[in-house]
């Protein structure tokens, strides 16, 4: 059967969405959990037990949410004509648990942070309810919750930005100042959500990329189609290649010898154009 890149794209773009719905949701019950510690007065040397707690079971949660990633594969062997062999379930299975994991990996450095924001607040003298303010603002960043009713305008309509395929950088931007403008003295830079987000992104495609290349090897594959289409922050590699079939030799080979921006260490076939690249390699099967 041929091959359905477009199809399989549309895949994870779904799977990603539903992936990054699940964690956001996850860290929404993290923020609304600490700020609910915060301002319930307790006491900086006696909060650190329940917070850490608190991540302990959002890094559980996240993991959960992260598996519907084994979907990709799941598209990959069923628009395959090779048959489904134990090595692919067990590729999947391990790949799922180590994708979830990673993302979940990323609030590890948040909770000192969160800490550190707590017991320099309570030291300084801040009033509580800013001190909770502070909190929301490092984990959720502009999406924290809020009573200003242009604040939560605007995270609407910035949800929908970011969703749709079609808004462009400054309008995204544009959003994001309006809430950060209304959010007077509170930190909303590289937030855990954020972090996540871009863990996310990476760690998904490396998740279809991986599984996609062993089962090529296993099955002795050599050729491949560079596939993902192009939009305006693809980069002149990616452009370059995009829907060039090459072999396998022919892929090191311009790997070894091409540099670029946001080029990454290790594997062509799994890193691909780098952090944040949506291209996949499609296995061609047959001639």
């Amino acid at each position: 059967m041929a091959y359905n890149a477009a199809k399989h794209e549309r895949v994870i773009e779904n799977v990603m969405q539903d992936i990054k719905d699940g964690v956001f949701d996850d860290i929404k019950s993290l923020e609304n959990r600490i700020a609910e510690l915060v301002a319930s007065g307790v006491n900086p040397q006696e909060i650190r037990s329940p917070l850490t707690q608190a991540f302990e079971n959002s890094k559980a949660q996240i993991v959960d949410s992260v598996k519907p990633v084994s979907e990709l594969a799941a598209d990959t062997v069923a628009q395959s004509s090779l048959p489904v062999t134990i090595a692919d379930d067990s590729a999947s299975s391990a790949l799922a648990d180590q994708t979830g994991r990673t993302v979940a990996g990323t609030l590890d450095g948040g909770m000192e942070n969160i800490m550190e924001v707590i017991v320099l607040g309570t030291a300084a003298g801040m009033a509580r309810e800013m001190i909770v303010n502070q909190v929301r603002g490092r984990i959720s960043g502009v999406f924290m919750e809020s009573n200003d009713p242009l604040v939560r305008k605007t995270q609407r309509k910035l949800k929908k930005l970011v969703r749709s395929n079609k808004a462009t950088q400054n309008e995204v931007a544009d959003a994001t100042r309006v809430i950060r403008d209304r959010l007077v003295g509170i930190n909303t830079t590289a937030s855990l959500r954020d972090l996540t987000t871009k863990s996310v992104q990476d760690t998904v495609m490396k998740f279809d990329a991986a599984f996609t290349a062993g089962r090529a090897e296993r099955a002795g594959i050599e050729r491949f189609e560079y596939a993902g289409g192009t939009t305006d922050k693809s980069r002149p590699f990616c452009m370059g290649l995009d829907g060039e079939t090459m072999t396998k030799d022919e892929i090191y080979d311009l790997w070894d010898g091409s540099h670029w921006a946001g080029k990454e260490p290790g594997d062509p076939f799994v890193v691909r154009g780098g952090y944040n690249c949506m291209h996949f390699w499609v296995p061609v099967e047959e001639d």
